[in-house]
């Protein structure tokens, strides 16, 4: 069975989209942190505030429309080759 990676929008994150939408003000995501979750893959949570064990927090280099699926985002961030020695296992 393969593996099946996807995101999960908190509760914090939820009340923030609401917020905006209904102040018709843009939500600006402009970062991105990813971590290595301890060295377990873990299982996100609606309820969590913080990554398990982040490892690092950068602006995004891109953020747009998925052009094949208009309901989604592709957030892109370019992690140096400096900063690695880990997997990355949550975002």
């Amino acid at each position: 069975m393969s593996a099946k990676f996807y995101t999960l929008l908190t509760e914090i994150g939820a009340a923030k989209l609401a917020s905006a939408a209904a102040l018709g003000v843009p939500l600006k995501i402009t970062h991105m942190a990813v971590g290595d979750g301890g060295g377990v893959l873990p299982t996100p949570s609606a309820q969590q505030t913080a990554l398990v064990a982040e490892r690092r927090r950068a602006a995004l280099n891109m953020l747009y429309i998925d052009p094949q699926n208009n309901s989604q985002i592709i957030a892109e961030q370019v992690i140096p080759e400096t900063e690695g020695g880990w997997w990355i296992r949550e975002v």
